[in-house]
């Protein structure tokens, strides 16, 4: 009978490899120009209302973020240069394809399956939004309101009073680079279970069982952002 295995920290259970070539970081000046790929997807839009800077989970005929499948996102590091309040100014003009949505968060804090934990200040392109803003660093969304749409869009942000808003896909402290370090973790199946949690995939491995192999469920994670896809 196999034994239990708590999720693995122990290094038995845990491996730990590097991918070859970490990703160089891209700085982009104002005005901004910058890429949605499709590579990311989340379940929401945002709703304009004018006017409108909301964090809210909203509905028809309020401002917010409301359920829509397939919005392409990016996120980067806005890093302003100094407290003041920053406006967003769509260079595209606002009108469709390039309708996009943005929302600013403490950094590292947006979660695509809850837009609105952690908000800080969220719009529609339309409604040409204002943000006070301490100095420092954030994470800002660049959605799609469209689905599926892919391309370039272009924007600038400005301090009313000499702030400077400047945007990397870097994060501070990382030497310009993301870390691509994954963990492979691993526990084993006990004898009455023969199904995976949600994340972990079925595999077969040397350590349980007193060393002599058994069913394992396994997922890889990346270490520096352990809530990211990991990409082959």
């Amino acid at each position: 009978m196999f034994s239990r295995i708590v999720k693995l920290v122990a290094a038995l259970a845990v491996a730990t490899c590097t991918m070859a070539a970490p990703a160089s970081a891209a700085e982009f000046a104002s005005p901004f120009q910058v890429p949605i790929t499709g590579e990311n997807t989340m379940g929401y839009t945002y709703l304009y209302v004018n006017p409108a800077d909301s964090c809210a989970t909203g509905s028809t005929g309020a401002a917010g973020f409301r359920a829509q499948d397939n919005s392409n996102y990016e996120t980067y590091t806005l890093t302003v240069s100094q407290t003041d309040t920053y406006e967003y100014v769509d260079v595209g003009g606002g009108s469709d394809p390039v309708d996009i949505i943005v929302a600013v968060y403490p950094l590292g804090g947006f979660n695509p399956e809850s837009p609105s934990t952690n908000c800080l200040h969220a719009s529609d392109d339309r409604s040409v939004p204002t943000w006070s803003l301490s100095a420092g660093s954030y994470t800002i969304l660049i959605g799609t309101y469209i689905p599926n749409w892919t391309g370039v869009t272009n924007f600038t942000i400005i301090g009313d009073e000499g702030g400077v808003a400047t945007l990397t896909d870097s994060v501070p402290g990382s030497s310009s680079t993301k870390d691509l370090t994954i963990w492979q973790q691993a526990y084993g199946l006990s004898s009455d279970s023969s199904t995976c949690e949600s994340g972990w995939s079925p595999s077969w491995m040397q350590w349980p069982n007193q060393g002599q192999g058994g069913f394992v469920c396994e997922r890889r994670i990346y270490v520096y952002d352990p809530d990211a896809q990991v990409t082959s």
